[in-house]
């Protein structure tokens, strides 16, 4: 099949002219009727003979008859532009085969599969056609979808896990407005500290150094979540109105694309690889809902200078690889110039001013202070407060009466006042190195 052939037979069954700032009827649209017709009726047959063999690679006379039949439904179904390419593929197919009944009424039952399957394939090409021929649908389109992909965000990163305080039986995942608290940030070679929240306040890119644990993965998580939300500190106003495009490094397969198992390489790193073009970004961290992104859409975000791009863990990255990633990092900046950047990485892993040519302002997380750990364990305990919404099977404060001091679950007893607070400062106390605060590798799909 010949993609551009059939983009060429697709648009000439479409008028040149038309309204492209509002919605529009297709039957308005087509070309076979109306004041401004370019075709006849008697083209349909033409146009999917013509059809018909770029699909199936030979002459179907009978699949033919039935496709220019559903063809011609174009000019009496009742959808504007905007509404169709809603609908997408599969409903706009039934929409058609519902306006011409009799297209399959001399097939047999294999051949009407057959016309099923064209009819969905062309309505594929001609709602991409309607996308790209009027800026107010790819504008409806692209909001739909950011709308969809805002709310797919917040669920894939509103949610941490903590690890380093040996507990038993700790749920799976906390809530990020419990268990967040503000990091410090500082420029390398000293200066006072800022709230990491903030690093990107006035600049467009940064790259952040931080320890494992740190919370390097956290603060992504942080700033999509609040962007995503709208929900933005005054100093952060810059973000607003952004789409966030949260990009785990060891997500990346070779092509951009993830493996076809989905399996991890065996010595457990990514297959080496570049860093995906932007209509890749997110079958590249395998977002599920991937096949109904715009066409066009993330192109269109970073043209335009809306994007947040928040490249987490270059270190994850292998040696060999992580030139080819700075070269990334060089180049799509300057080629979508307006975006904001947060590049993260641990410090063993790439050396002083890695991308100060580029205009990467580089700041390094500050260690959790005494104050952060009690302010930490303080909304830790908050997660579990009767009536506070958690994504986790059951609160924290629930599960350290019954596991923190290495009682029984079910013990009836009641507890001291404060007892939780000084298991678990006696538990972060007692870990092996300090608590790390986010998933190194969450589970999410985003």
């Amino acid at each position: 099949m010949d993609p551009a052939a059939i983009a060429t037979l697709v648009q000439e069954l479409f008028v040149a002219d038309g309204p492209v700032d509002r919605p529009v009827r297709i039957a308005s649209l087509v070309a076979f009727q109306g004041d401004h017709r370019t075709l006849t009726e008697r083209d349909l047959p033409r146009i999917a003979k013509a059809y018909v063999e770029e699909e199936l690679q030979g002459a179907r006379p009978q699949l033919t008859d039935a496709l220019a039949r559903t063809l011609h439904a174009l000019g009496t179904v009742d959808l504007d532009d905007v509404r169709a390419v809603r609908l997408g593929p599969e409903a706009f197919a039934r929409h058609l085969a519902i306006a011409a009944p009799d297209a399959d009424e001399t097939l047999n039952a294999a051949d009407a599969r057959s016309h099923a399957s064209l009819r969905e394939a062309v309505c594929a090409h001609i709602l991409r056609f309607l996308t790209i021929r009027s800026p107010f649908v790819t504008a409806a389109e692209d909001a739909a979808f950011e709308g969809r992909y805002a709310q797919d965000i917040i669920a894939a990163h509103d949610h941490l896990t903590i690890y380093g305080i040996d507990l038993a039986h700790s749920p799976d995942s906390w809530p990020l407005d419990a268990a967040y608290l503000s990091l410090e940030t500082e420029a390398d070679g000293g200066g006072p500290s800022a709230p990491a929240e903030q690093a990107l306040a006035g600049r467009e890119r940064v790259l952040l150094w931080g320890v494992a644990g740190s919370g390097k993965t956290t603060l992504v998580q942080r700033l999509a979540v609040s962007v995503a939300r709208g929900d933005l500190p005054a100093p952060l106003a810059g973000l607003r109105g952004r789409v966030p495009f949260v990009l785990p490094v060891r997500r990346f397969r070779r092509d951009g694309l993830p493996e076809p198992d989905g399996l991890p390489e065996p010595d457990g790193l990514p297959e080496p690889d570049g860093f995906p073009e932007p209509d890749a970004f997110l079958s590249a961290v395998r977002y599920p809902h991937t096949a109904a992104q715009p066409p066009g859409w993330a192109e269109r975000v970073l043209s335009h200078g809306r994007g947040l791009l928040l490249v987490d863990g270059v270190d994850e990255a292998p040696e060999g690889e992580r030139e080819r990633l700075r070269e990334a990092l060089r180049e799509l900046p300057a080629r979508y110039p307006g975006n904001i950047w947060l590049v993260t990485s641990r410090p063993s892993a790439v050396r002083e001013n890695w991308l100060a040519s580029e205009r990467f302002t580089e700041l390094k997380l500050s260690p959790l202070s005494r104050e952060g750990v009690t302010a930490f364990i303080r909304r830790w305990h908050a997660g579990g407060r009767p009536g506070h919404h958690r994504p986790c099977r059951s609160g924290p404060v629930e599960w350290l009466r019954g596991n923190a001091a290495g009682r029984r679950k079910d013990y009836p007893g009641p507890r001291p006042a404060g007892h939780q607070s000084t298991d678990v400062r006696s538990a972060v106390r007692t870990a092996p190195g300090p608590p790390r605060l986010s998933a190194a590798r969450p589970e999410s799909p985003l």
